[in-house]
């Protein structure tokens, strides 16, 4: 799955998370949707991204309309060339609320990818494809966080990059020990200042990333649980 689309009534969304890029876009209605334990009220054309590994949940009790659009991390990474596509982009949030104009931009920009999938649907690869391409652009310029303003402000960049190299290669043998050659550190040191700055050690975060991406592949794939266990 490189791109799912989903567009229907939501009532509940079970907590969860992926690796994936989530966009909500609410077009009718209310929902309240739960966002790494933050409660957001969306109402009619609110949008709210949620980045790899963040733990999204809704609910709703009225009628309601909600697109929904699944950008596999995979896909993303091929088609942009961008490692880090951690955003903060928030309608409901006065911390990451933009300009009104930059958010309706946003809404014209899914809105017609939704008439290229759903009216245009067997002639419309390159239509889709190239206004994707444009949105995540326009995503990218207004709402990257570099790590110097990530979450933690005195977050250390290179624990940040190598976090992020740890989620695009959870599949394979890492160890602390390739990662602090590649930095020239020490294995203690990098063992501590990674566990000063993430919380936990390599290997628990590690872990963690691995069940996250199982997580996923439980809801969303077709495959058997030994191959998934197998692949994670």
């Amino acid at each position: 799955m490189e791109l799912k689309f989903e567009l229907g009534q939501v009532r509940t969304i079970p907590r969860h998370t992926h690796n994936d890029l989530e966009i909500f876009f609410l077009l009718k209605g209310t929902v309240l949707l739960e966002l790494d334990g933050t409660e957001y009220t969306m109402r009619e054309n609110d949008i709210i991204l949620c980045n790899s590994i963040q733990v999204r949940a809704a609910k709703a009790k009225e009628h309601n309309l909600m697109f929904r659009l699944t950008i596999d991390r995979d896909y993303l990474l091929r088609e942009t060339g961008i490692l880090d596509f951690s955003l903060q982009c928030n309608s409901c949030s006065q911390q990451h609320s933009q300009n009104p104009a930059t958010y309706e931009q946003i809404a014209r920009m899914i809105r017609r990818m939704l008439i290229f999938y759903y009216q245009y649907k067997q002639n419309y690869t390159l239509q889709l494809k190239s206004i994707l391409l444009q949105l995540l652009a326009f995503l990218y310029e207004h709402f990257y966080t570099p790590p110097s303003k990530c979450e933690n402000p005195n977050c250390d960049p290179r624990i940040y990059a190598i976090s992020q190299q740890m989620k695009l290669r959870y599949r394979e043998d890492l160890s602390l020990l390739e990662f602090a050659q590649k930095e020239h550190f020490s294995l203690h040191y990098l063992s501590r200042l990674f566990k000063k700055e993430l919380g936990k050690n390599f290997s628990e975060y590690l872990d963690d990333i691995r069940l996250a991406a199982a997580v996923h592949d439980l809801i969303y794939s077709k495959d058997s649980i030994t191959k998934i266990a197998l692949n994670n």
